[in-house]
């Protein structure tokens, strides 16, 4: 197939070389890399692109995320008006990849005479020039960025109890136009963002969302983002748990959901409001059904939703669902340390251990799968080769709560004790790592302010208590009980025993 040719997809013209479809007349843009995303799918047709396929071939080496790749086709469907659930045109193939049903064909010459000429064709100033004469100082973005916010929890003020899903009110039109190059690069860029661990990257993801609701405010991505930019917000006392920034997070999220109810990415968003941050577990279960009901292999849903299930109290429907998630991508590290860390909270400690050492053999650098290591052979009494793993972590520069509590059950009172100082004198700690830390320390008293603590900042770390081996000798003081009601979860059982 020559990529300069014109070439048709059912009664959709494809101009790749002006980036756009043209149907009955009427022209719809395509970002390059969207563009480049259907060549791809039509070079092979019918047959599957992987995942990896397309990101080598779209983005080159360039690094980028999952997620770069689901915003592409996300706007591919939207283009074609195609829907996930029932496709018409791109059919997701869960575990692998995606693939055109509809075989390419030749422009026929009645078709072809509709071709714009020469001098309609848009700009082609290549993106990164485009980006480099217009960059956003920080400065404006954070200024644009509370704008967002203020639009933002004006909408949430607007809520009733009559109409909880109250929005502003869109302008009647024929359909959403397709964004700008500019907006979309600055949803993926935010999307990059979001992915990285440090609290400046979370706070660079926040403000390119924001841009991008600014300059298109009918953009659901956009607000997707925004949404779970202000739910991810880590640290005690900071934006991700202040009670204005939950309302934004909210308004944006449900933003999200109306202006795309095909969107996964906004359900998801929406999902992680209403349980970690309201406590909504009917909603947010109807939240993470939808967006897997809408992609079925989005692997941050699924995760998600497992997660969910665990703190529910159905720690085997969660693990069924990442073992046939496993199936599928048997080689996945985030699916095979899900499954370590369902086996650890369901009580499962053996299997759990089996299953991180299996891991740690191919991802030795894995400080997440250590740490479960440590925690499920502490468990099982296998205190040496706990020890040996918590002091292969050290100095604790994450995960100190877990660090902590295992060096104190392990006897190391002072070195727990030195991390609980660093834990109350931070400005950045949820509280649960001080909670953890005084667990181990036999301190329950103490450990129950904290956990109050976090409660009450409605931090989504509080869900955990519900399902957390680390709380179990809590689990019977009567302010423990009041808190998971409070939440309106169900605790592990006090008496489980190692299996």
């Amino acid at each position: 197939m020559d990529r300069n040719e014109d070439f048709m997809v059912a009664d959709w013209q494809v101009q790749p070389q002006l980036n756009r479809l043209l149907l009955l007349g009427e022209t719809t843009p395509l970002e390059p890399k969207v563009m480049e995303v259907l060549l791809c799918l039509a070079e092979e047709a019918p047959r599957v692109v992987t995942k990896k396929d397309l990101l080598d071939r779209v983005w080159r080496g360039a690094f980028v995320t999952d997620e770069v790749l689901t915003n592409a086709v996300w706007e591919l469907r939207r283009a074609l008006g195609d829907k996930a659930k029932n496709p018409q045109f791109v059919e997701t193939i869960r575990g692998r990849g995606y693939r055109l049903l509809v075989p390419p064909a030749p422009v026929c010459q009645e078709a072809d005479s509709s071709k714009a000429p020469a001098s309609d064709r848009p700009d082609e100033t290549p993106l990164g020039q485009h980006g480099a004469r217009q960059r956003w100082r920080f400065a404006g973005l954070s200024l644009l960025a509370c704008s967002v916010l203020v639009c933002l929890l004006w909408w949430s003020s607007s809520f009733t109890a009559e109409s909880p899903s109250r929005v502003p009110p869109s302008p009647e039109a024929p359909g959403p136009e397709a964004p700008g190059p500019e907006v979309q690069a600055l949803v993926s860029q935010g999307r990059f963002f979001l992915s990285q661990a440090s609290k400046a990257d979370r706070e660079k993801a926040r403000l390119s969302f924001a841009a991008a609701v600014a300059q298109d405010p009918s953009y659901a991505p956009a607000y997707a983002g925004l949404a779970d930019s202000y739910i991810l917000q880590p640290g005690k006392g900071t934006l991700g748990i202040l009670p204005a920034t939950r309302e934004a997070a909210k308004a944006a999220a449900l933003r999200a959901v109306e202006l795309d109810d095909e969107l996964a990415a906004a359900h998801l968003a929406r999902a992680r409001v209403a349980g970690p941050l309201e406590w909504d577990w009917p909603q947010a279960e109807e939240s993470l059904l939808r967006a897997l009901q809408l992609e079925p292999e989005n692997e941050r849903a699924l995760l998600l939703y497992s997660t969910f299930l665990s703190a529910m109290g159905r720690p085997e429907a969660a693990l069924e669902k990442i073992q046939t998630l496993l199936e599928d991508n048997p080689s996945s590290p985030r699916l095979r340390r899900q499954k370590v860390h369902l086996l650890y909270l369901s009580g499962s400690f053996e299997r759990a251990a089996q299953e991180a050492q299996r891991l740690l053999a191919v991802q030795p650098s894995s400080r997440q799968t250590r740490i479960l290591l440590a925690l499920n052979y502490l468990e099982l009494g296998r205190e040496r080769q706990a020890l040996r793993e918590i002091r292969s972590l050290l100095p604790a520069t994450s995960h100190a709560g877990e660090i902590g509590y295992a060096l104190a059950r392990l006897g190391h009172r002072d070195q727990a004790s030195r991390l609980l100082e660093k834990q109350t004198a931070s400005q950045d700690s949820s509280g649960y790592p001080a909670a953890l830390i005084l667990t181990g320390l036999g301190q329950k008293l103490a450990a129950l302010d904290w956990l109050e603590f976090v409660v009450n900042q409605h931090h989504p770390n509080a869900w955990r208590l519900a399902s957390d081996p680390s709380l179990r000798s809590l689990t019977t003081e009567p302010r423990f009980q009041k808190l998971l009601k409070r939440l309106g979860l169900t605790s592990m059982q006090a008496s489980s025993t190692p299996s």
